[in-house]
């Protein structure tokens, strides 16, 4: 369910970022708002106790480790398939959002090529894949 969950997620967010990268704005801006409106309200129905906890699922000790694993499942690759659909190289990091700056820092004070880092996203990918689908597990 929580891999379910994330690949929704990640695959709208991916959707109106590449939908903006090709010039659809308008398309861009619908699904943009409807999906942080969707999320938005779910958080405050959870956050005013409406829902005792998001799709009556059990989170207990694995809560963090759930939230660990959408980051770096969503680490392993949203930014692989965004340079595909904006054509540019699939290792290839941005210079405009903070997360890409501080990436690239780090990429060249390690002296790493940047073709490593689709292996180090290949293990989050991984690593976060195995932490979501076991998510209501104890084998995490």
């Amino acid at each position: 369910m929580y891999l379910l969950l994330a690949t929704i997620l990640i695959g709208l967010e991916l959707s109106y970022e590449g939908l903006k990268l090709r010039g659809w704005h308008k398309v861009s801006g619908i699904i943009e708002f409807t999906f942080l409106a969707f999320v938005i309200l779910i958080v405050y129905f959870w956050a005013t106790g409406c829902y005792p906890s998001l799709w009556q699922l059990d989170y207990s000790d694995n809560f963090w480790k759930i939230i660990i694993g959408y980051v770096f499942f969503r680490f392993g690759w949203f930014s692989p398939v965004l340079n595909i659909v904006r054509g540019k190289p699939i290792a290839y990091i941005g210079s405009t959002k903070i997360d890409d700056i501080v990436l690239y820092w780090i990429i060249t004070k390690l002296h790493f090529a940047q073709e490593h880092l689709l292996f180090i996203r290949f293990v989050f990918f991984v690593w976060g894949f195995a932490w979501l689908l076991c998510g209501n597990t104890d084998r995490i």
